[in-house]
């Protein structure tokens, strides 16, 4: 995705936001690697498959956003709002969530149907192995199936 294209789905979102028309964000399998959204509001977003592998998202609001399957490899999350965020499958190896509000984000199993037919699809854990956690939020988190 152009960083044009990127920075206009932002600005038509904030719109929506406020209800003042607009359109709600919607990076879905879009390849954000390396992205610079810092400090971006973008609750609500559809960001389902999102690749934000090393992209700097610090203090980003993702809350209530549709993350499902999103690939957060090695991503510097420090400061963000996840809360209530839909991240089943969502990967997130190595990533930076310091200070970030988790609370209420469902990180259970997801599975993401690629074009290729229904069986193109894995069941991807959500994965917190190497991130940094400190001073990170996480009440209410659901991560298994009750």
């Amino acid at each position: 995705m152009r960083p044009q294209d990127v920075r206009d789905a932002i600005k038509q979102h904030r719109s929506w936001l406020a209800n003042k028309g607009g359109k709600r964000a919607d990076f879905s399998l879009a390849n954000l690697q390396n992205a610079d959204l810092q400090g971006q509001i973008l609750r609500q977003a559809k960001c389902t498959g999102t690749d934000f592998t090393r992209a700097k998202l610090q203090d980003v609001d993702f809350s209530e956003s549709d993350l499902f399957g999103a690939n957060f490899h090695f991503a510097k999350l420090a400061g963000a709002n996840l809360a209530c965020a839909d991240m089943r499958g969502s990967k997130l190896r190595s990533t930076n969530l310091k200070r970030a509000n988790l609370s209420g984000a469902d990180l259970r199993e997801g599975m993401l149907m690629k074009a290729a037919g229904p069986d193109s699809g894995d069941i991807v854990l959500s994965d917190l192995t190497a991130c940094a956690l400190d001073g990170a939020k996480m009440n209410g988190i659901r991560s298994e199936e009750h």
